[in-house]
């Protein structure tokens, strides 16, 4: 059992990361925020994770080192709709329509990113806005907000 997260790829240089044989264990987006965890690395070898509560993966956590192998989190590719605003005014009318749907966005330079959602492919669509729906590696869990509205 795996309790804690020992380091990160990213600590270490190109350099240092060339020395280990990598072996990698894949999660869900969906399931990056999860404490515990049953899985099988690319080596074929069942991995149980529990970590603290507060703690959940990242891509790129190292989470079993020896002398010559790391094990590291990787994360499966999601299915997506990347949506390509034309303008600010556009971004505030998809945002607020798919916002409506309690619909979980990512953000980069010019895009905005949700899981795919037959509805809001719909809506994009039949309102002629850009977008594409891909198949992507997306590095940080998509978090529903809480929210309620018979307040």
């Amino acid at each position: 059992m795996i309790n804690k997260i020992i380091g990160s790829m990213n600590e270490l240089s190109f350099e240092e990361q060339s020395k280990y044989h990598i072996e990698k264990v894949y999660v869900k987006n969906e399931d990056l925020a999860k404490r515990l965890h049953h899985l099988v690395s690319d080596h074929n070898r069942e991995i149980s994770i529990l970590l603290e509560k507060g703690n959940h993966l990242h891509v790129g956590d190292i989470i079993e080192k020896t002398e010559k192998n790391l094990l590291i989190v990787d994360v499966l590719n999601e299915d997506v709709l990347v949506i390509y605003p034309s303008s600010m005014r556009q971004m505030g009318i998809i945002a607020h329509n798919l916002g409506n749907r309690h619909l979980p966005a990512q953000f980069t330079e010019n895009a905005m990113i949700i899981q795919y959602d037959p509805v809001a492919e719909t809506y994009l669509c039949e309102n002629k806005f850009t977008y594409q729906r891909e198949n992507r590696r997306v590095e940080s869990p998509f978090r529903y907000m809480r929210h309620r509205h018979d307040k």
